[in-house]
């Protein structure tokens, strides 16, 4: 694969973007899954159907299932990791800026805590991403 997706983690350890999918249907998981996947084998090269620049280095993939449209908002970081950093049930025509500035304090944690983990190995700095556990179909 080209890339890897990986999931936000907060300082507690707990990854807001497996919950959101854990509290998904079944077949909405499956849906939004796939997408997280082809997001990993594609990367940018997918259609605007299916990601879409948000702003600056904010992204959106964009599945949709039984009239739903999901969001899940990434960006890429180093060794071609795709964090995918907040995700939501999109219910507007347009984003909310509530989601968009939560997306970007999320990368900016991720940014800052990965560099201190790296300056600062000896320390136990819980880790500001982390793999996707959500890969079964349910």
């Amino acid at each position: 694969m080209d890339w890897e997706v990986v999931f936000y983690q907060t300082e507690r350890g707990e990854s807001p973007v497996e919950e959101f999918l854990d509290g998904l249907s079944d077949k909405a998981r499956i849906k939004c899954l796939t997408y997280l996947e082809e997001l990993e084998r594609h990367g940018y090269r997918l259609p605007s159907s299916y990601i879409k620049k948000v702003e600056d280095d904010l992204w959106e993939l964009r599945p949709e299932f039984g009239g739903i449209e999901y969001r899940f908002f990434y960006f890429t970081f180093v060794e071609r990791k795709i964090v995918v950093v907040h995700a939501i049930n999109k219910k507007g025509q347009k984003l909310k800026r509530k989601d968009i500035h939560l997306a970007q304090v999320r990368i900016e944690d991720v940014r800052l805590r990965e560099a201190e983990r790296k300056a600062h190995a000896e320390l136990q700095i819980t880790p500001a991403v982390r793999a996707r556990t959500s890969r079964e179909e349910s």
